[in-house]
């Protein structure tokens, strides 16, 4: 009914950390009598790191962010839902480069609710640095394998603490598509069709996307995105600028977009748009 959801376990700000997990179920539950604690495990002895949720009504389909400072995490972070982020006074140790996490009842540590490890290797390969790049899951009911896990996208700043992740997946979603809105976009800053909105929504987490505009006799306009690691779905714009930041002038645009995974796998796709507007 609760699983983890996210974990930011190297943040790029002090207490930046967190611990996202969600209803998956149909039901109103509460944190409260719940415990999520990390584990240290040697030939020894198993050592538990524990904190104790705040209670937290949530509604089927709910997220909830557990970190030390909430005012650090927003430092970073611009989420859409900040009412989701909670603080705690206390808050289990987490690694860097490898950790165990358990979701459990507070009373009875051994009534498991949910089980994680996680790994500087789940991130996404080509990433150079992943310090404050959250750990998000792809498929909410997809469990806690390596392979349903994935690097937060650069386009949210590689972290969406308490609301749907930038690689979130439905489930059976097998279409890659990229749509423009609108046809006729007319950037002249009258509030109408100013820009051009690029939506996209992709058929599997960790692609890194290019898009270069040429004008109707095939030169280059701008490179408008280079090499950006994309979430599963969202939005990008052009404001109808070329590469000089000078207004492109009237016509239609072609949009050229390049696509590809860590398994070597390219796609591309070509769309057209009009630049409009008074003459």
């Amino acid at each position: 009914d609760l699983v983890f959801n996210e974990i930011l376990a190297d943040p790029a700000v002090d207490d930046g950390e967190y611990i996202e997990i969600v209803n998956v179920s149909d039901k109103i539950l509460e944190t409260s009598g719940l415990s999520i604690s990390s584990l240290t495990v040697n030939q020894y002895d198993t050592s538990w790191s524990t904190a104790v949720l705040s209670g937290v009504l949530l509604f089927p389909g709910d997220y909830v962010a557990f970190t030390p400072s909430k005012i650090q995490v927003l430092k970073v972070y611009q989420s859409e839902k900040p009412e989701n982020i909670v603080s705690l006074e206390s808050f289990p140790s987490l690694p860097n480069s490898f950790g165990m996490l358990v979701l459990h009842e507070s009373a009875h540590k051994i009534k498991f609710i949910d089980y994680m490890t996680y790994s500087e290797e789940m991130h996404y390969g080509l990433l150079k640095d992943t310090k404050g790049v959250s750990l998000e899951k792809i498929l909410l009911n997809g469990g806690n394998d390596a392979s349903n896990w994935h690097s937060a996208a650069s386009v949210v700043n590689y972290g969406t603490p308490g609301y749907k992740n930038s690689q979130y997946l439905d489930e059976g979603t097998s279409t890659s598509a990229f749509e423009l809105s609108p046809a006729i976009f007319s950037p002249d800053n009258d509030g109408f069709d100013d820009v051009l909105q690029i939506n996209y929504k992709m058929d599997e987490a960790g692609y890194q996307l290019n898009v270069k505009i040429f004008d109707s006799r095939g030169r280059e306009i701008i490179h408008l995105i280079e090499n950006e690691l994309l979430g599963t779905e969202g939005s990008l714009v052009w404001d109808g600028q070329d590469m000089n930041h000078e207004k492109a002038a009237m016509g239609i645009y072609i949009l050229y977009f390049e696509y590809f995974d860590l398994q070597g796998n390219v796609k591309s796709e070509k769309l057209t748009t009009v630049l409009g507007g008074r003459l």
